[in-house]
């Protein structure tokens, strides 16, 4: 079975760039691909494995779950926002019933990041409360693509991030790179936790 970093590199071969708005593309066709493949497609969660908290293939969700690696397309409708992501590659962390709390990998610098899989991978959380955010579930447009546990490593570093300022409802660009420092400079705060995966319904991670 190919990898998603594979399958990524493939659609790639059939753009006129690799810039992050055509990896974006690139993995929502992939994920368009799995959404119509009935066993690529979890659309009853509550019949999903909800004590499972390894993920040994990419799927299609309907809704986020706990302790699981998102990638989504994400509308911010806050007017004042100064770094908001559009295309997350978020760890699920808890649901609060419209909403859902996650960790963005984007927000982390490369190397820090690589260090935050490893420790994921080995149930231990440590994330930067930059890099945490309440997402609403209204926002989210299309699917969820679930990453594979033994993928992290890699889907986490595709360049997807596509990070915007709000000011008054109208959206500019953003240098990933002024993310990163601000995490950085903002890194004496951070979230730990036991990563431990519990029934869905329970909205626990």
């Amino acid at each position: 079975m190919k990898t998603l970093f594979e399958e990524v590199q493939e659609e790639l071969q059939f753009e006129p760039g690799q810039s992050g708005f055509f990896y974006r593309r690139a993995l929502r066709n992939i994920a368009s691909k799995y959404s119509s493949d009935p066993k690529r497609i979890i659309f009853d969660e509550t019949k999903d494995m909800v004590d499972k908290d390894h993920q040994d293939r990419n799927v299609i969700r309907t809704f986020p779950k706990p302790g699981h690696l998102l990638f989504f397309d994400y509308q911010p409708k806050s007017k004042y926002s100064k770094f908001a992501d559009k295309f997350p590659c978020a760890y699920v962390m808890s649901l609060e019933g419209g909403t859902f709390t996650a960790a963005n990998l984007h927000f982390i610098e490369p190397n820090k990041r690589k260090v935050i899989i490893e420790q994921l991978q080995k149930n231990r959380i440590l994330f930067p409360q930059q890099s945490i955010t309440k997402y609403s579930i209204k926002q989210v447009q299309g699917l969820y693509l679930d990453i594979a546990t033994e993928e992290w490593n890699t889907a986490a570093f595709l360049p997807v991030e596509n990070f915007v300022s709000i000011k008054g409802g109208k959206e500019s660009p953003v240098n990933v790179v002024d993310v990163w420092k601000e995490t950085d400079r903002k890194s004496k705060k951070m979230f730990g936790a036991t990563r431990t995966t519990k029934q869905y319904s329970t909205g626990e991670f």
